[in-house]
């Protein structure tokens, strides 16, 4: 990375997708009622997040990783927002992750 993107704190990127991925993004803009560039956003900053965790905990904790599979899915689906308040966690715990 130049100096000059270093230093900035607002980047912009001109970043081209082609066939499955470029569809596979149309759909979730259109599913999540927002831009192409919010989705691709919040999916680049997901990544660095999960990146940081990983340097920081090389082992993720299976239930984590199941947990957050259900959270993009629901995402996608546009399903209503579950408030962990609302959640049985003994009977997520107990159940047998597949």
């Amino acid at each position: 990375m130049n100096n000059m993107a270093q230093s900035q704190e607002r980047l912009n990127v001109n970043v081209n997708f082609e066939g499955k991925f470029a569809q596979y993004l149309i759909e979730m803009a259109e599913v999540q009622n927002r831009t192409i560039e919010e989705v691709v956003k919040d999916l680049v900053e997901e990544e660095i997040e999960a990146s940081k965790l990983s340097e920081e905990d090389d082992e993720i904790d299976e239930l984590d990783i199941e947990l957050a599979k259900l959270s993009l899915e629901r995402d996608a689906r546009g399903d209503e927002e579950i408030r962990s308040e609302d959640v049985d966690w003994n009977k997520v715990l107990s159940a047998k992750i597949v």
